[in-house]
């Protein structure tokens, strides 16, 4: 899904589309919200989530918004209290925090939730049937991602958040 695939050359094959659009209608959906003012927090050694936040930063900044900070964390960080301390004294509106997976994601939010930070989080970490972002409670709440949900799967808190979904948003299924 790393956008930078595609210019590899004629001859490339991946079975995953680029994540690039949906970070940029993320890029939209903040600022359509009137939250001009983000931070972004990515892996330095991710190829996805350099480029990931590379592409949000773009849109969000074509669209005349402002990323006050771009903070890095590495793969082996288990404790990010001092990274999300810098979030605390910037005066930003969300976080885009460029991750896919759901085990950091959830930390990130768990640490900034009990740091008394409560800013909405973008991510593109995928909703699939296991995934505790459907039943972890609080923390979790504020999290915007955009990226695959699959309303079928057989488990009482998907038929919940489907059911909830479709009653505020006139019947449409989430997808």
């Amino acid at each position: 899904s790393d956008p930078r695939v595609w210019e590899a050359g004629e001859n490339i094959f991946t079975a995953s589309d680029s994540d690039a659009r949906r970070v940029a209608l993320l890029a939209k959906y903040f600022a359509n919200k009137g939250m001009h003012q983000g931070v972004v927090l990515h892996n330095e050694e991710s190829i996805v989530s350099r480029s990931t936040a590379t592409e949000f930063i773009d849109a969000f900044t074509k669209g005349g918004g402002q990323i006050l900070q771009s903070l890095a964390y590495d793969e082996s960080s288990t404790n990010m209290n001092a990274l999300l301390e810098k979030i605390r004294e910037i005066p930003a509106e969300f976080v885009f925090l460029a991750e896919y997976r759901i085990d950091i994601v959830e930390n990130v939010c768990h640490r900034m939730r009990a740091m008394g930070i409560r800013l909405p989080v973008g991510t593109q970490t995928v909703v699939w049937s296991e995934n505790p972002l459907l039943h972890a409670g609080p923390d979790m709440e504020g999290i915007i991602t955009t990226t695959y949900f699959h309303p079928d799967v057989p488990q009482p808190q998907v038929a919940e958040f489907v059911q909830k979904f479709s009653m505020e948003f006139g019947r449409l299924r989430p997808s």
